[in-house]
């Protein structure tokens, strides 16, 4: 069994809307944004993929191209480990 790293700090949905220039409503959907939770209550994001006004560019590539194997849990846990988050 693998152990996940998860690390925060993580953004509410209107935080990473704001800093990322995403309406809220369409933050959710995009696949180049890791995102934890989101069944019952609000998911929250990854700081570690946006920049101070905007998302990474680099990382939503690697998001993309990883999403076609693997959950957002194992993608943010591989790029804590790797240093990219």
């Amino acid at each position: 069994m693998t152990t996940i790293i998860l690390q925060g700090p993580f953004l509410d949905r209107t935080d990473a809307a704001r800093r990322s220039g995403i309406a809220p409503s369409e933050l959710p959907f995009r696949p180049d944004v890791l995102k934890l939770g989101g069944t019952w209550l609000e998911e929250v994001y990854f700081s570690f993929q946006f920049e101070e006004h905007g998302l990474r560019p680099e990382m939503g590539r690697v998001v993309r191209a990883l999403r076609k194997e693997y959950d957002d849990e194992e993608i943010a846990d591989y790029l804590v480990r790797r240093g990219g988050g």
